[in-house]
């Protein structure tokens, strides 16, 4: 879960998926991509450097009542499930984030990764 800033706000360890504990998570996952069409489902399977794959779904939506005159305050929700069956070949490469993901030619990359 994270606020329209795109801070990481509710983690839940998954095993195969690195979330990490400070920072912001990879900018290609669909919770992200959320943020910028609000109340529209987003879904993608998930293809991680260490091959394990996992189907997503994530949808951004306001988190109280909204009015006029109010600006609406918005959270993005991303829910994963382990895909353990044949691989998909059409699945959308991501990582952890930034910092730590092994991907050298990934386009969405905005730090030098610590990882070799």
């Amino acid at each position: 879960m994270c606020d329209a800033a795109g801070a990481l706000l509710f983690r839940r360890r998954i095993n195969a998926f690195s979330i990490p504990r400070f920072g912001a998570g990879c900018p290609l996952w669909p919770l992200y991509h959320a943020l910028s069409r609000p109340m529209v489902p987003e879904t993608a399977i998930l293809d991680l450097p260490n091959g394990a794959q996992f189907q997503a779904w994530a949808i951004c939506q306001p988190i109280a009542p909204v009015g006029f005159g109010t600006e609406p305050v918005m959270r993005a929700t991303m829910l994963l499930k382990p895909l353990d069956d044949e691989l998909h070949k059409d699945a959308q490469p991501v990582g952890p984030g930034c910092a730590v993901c092994p991907r050298a030619e990934c386009g969405a990359r905005r730090a030098a990764s610590l990882v070799s």
